[in-house]
This record gives C-alpha cells, structure tokens and sequence, in this order.
C-alpha cells in the first residue's frame, strides 16, 4: 500500500515580511552643523616679564645661561674660559650669582628678577 500525502489546496507561501509604518527619513537630508560667530578675542596672554625667558650673560671669565620663569631663576649652563674656574650661588628662588675666578681677575654674574619684576643680569669685572 502506497501513502500518499495530501496537498493542499493552496500552495505554501512564505508570509511578507511587515513594511514599517513611519516612511523612512529623504537621503539628501543635510545635518546641522555649528556656526561660529566673530567677536573680539578674548584670550590673555601673561605679561611679558612672566613669561619664560632665556638670557645668556658673557664675561671675561666666562658665559653662563639662565632660565627666568614666574619668580625663579634657573641656572641652565656654565663655560669657563681657559685658566678660569666657577662658583655658583642660589640666593633666592629669584636670585643666583656665577662667579668666574682666574689668575688676578674675577668675573661676576648676577641674575635676578629686578623690583618691577623684569629678567635682569648684571655683569661685574674686578682685577685684583
């Protein structure tokens, strides 16, 4: 004996998939974007005598560079003419003092922030 299946009297169709309710938003649709509005400038900049400086003093014994940031004074570097030797001094966080000694003769250098608050050296040769 042969079974046979039914067919059924309509054919089996897969069901549509749903289609949504909202329309979907136009391609061409630009996005917003900020705008910029021109103004006077605003930005501060520290004055001048704040600002970080490097300043190199020469002397006859020698050069010495610095550093000046807000209230301090850094020593950065050191060269020694030939027969001359060096000593350095911290006085303050705003004040250092190079000196530069030889045979018969000493070279000082004072750097420091001055009262109206500028970067200030002062180069001093003494014989002796």
């Amino acid at each position: 004996m042969i079974d046979t299946v039914p067919t059924p009297e309509r054919p089996i169709v897969p069901s549509p998939t749903p289609t949504p309710t909202n329309p979907s938003p136009p391609t061409n649709k630009t996005t917003p974007t900020a705008e910029a509005t021109v103004g006077p400038n605003r930005a501060t900049t520290a004055p001048t005598s704040t600002a970080p400086k490097l300043r190199t003093a020469t002397a006859s014994g020698g050069q010495a560079m610095f550093y000046y940031t807000a209230g301090q004074v850094d020593l950065l570097d050191l060269s020694p003419c030939y027969g001359y030797s060096y000593e350095a001094y911290r006085l303050e966080n705003d004040y250092i003092v190079v000196r530069f000694v030889g045979y018969g003769h000493v070279s000082t250098i004072y750097a420091y922030w001055s009262k109206s608050r500028q970067p200030t050296l002062s180069v001093y040769e003494e014989d002796y």
